[in-house]
């Protein structure tokens, strides 16, 4: 069984703890054949680095087991969740919300920035759906609402699939 840690942020930061998408791949491609946790303890972070670890995940061929064991938040939440099976501690919080930006510049490249902000949530909102089996609106407003769960409602809404003290 190999382990990978995402403890920090996601994409590249001037915190020594990130995870980039590109060393998440060195990781999990170093497991070789192996079973693999990733434990998560994440605020998120880059969009496109947690997709590519998502995708990754989920074309990896061996087992992957995501263990939430303090935060899924924003990004980390959505990556954690294309795993295999998906693990929360009790005491531990996932969070999901819109993607945001920062945007500076004409008017147009502000309806382009909201316009490509619109087609992130989608593919958010499609994993999240994906993972739970709830309806997209339901998913939507969780989203809107930037909705922070504790391990039994996420349990309860299908995020996770089983509490880490849990007997599987």
């Amino acid at each position: 069984m190999a382990d990978i840690y995402v403890y920090g942020p996601i994409g590249d930061s001037w915190d020594p703890e990130a995870m980039t998408a590109a060393e998440f791949a060195r990781q999990l491609r170093a497991a070789g054949d192996e079973d693999v946790t990733v434990h998560v303890n994440s605020a998120g972070g880059d969009v496109f680095d947690a997709n590519a670890m998502a995708e990754l995940v989920r074309a990896r061929e061996g087992r992957v087991t995501a263990v939430i064991e303090g935060l899924a938040a924003s990004a980390a939440s959505y990556f954690a969740l294309t795993a295999d099976e998906v693990l929360m501690n009790p005491s531990a919080l996932l969070m999901v919300h819109n993607p945001w930006a920062s945007c500076v510049g004409s008017s147009a490249e502000m309806r382009s920035t909201a316009d490509l902000l619109d087609k992130v949530r989608a593919t958010i909102v499609r994993q999240y759906v994906s993972k739970t089996g709830l309806p997209e609106a339901d998913v939507e407003g969780l989203m809107d609402a930037e909705t922070w769960m504790g391990a039994e409602e996420a349990e309860r809404a299908g995020f996770v699939d089983r509490l880490a003290d849990d007997a599987p």
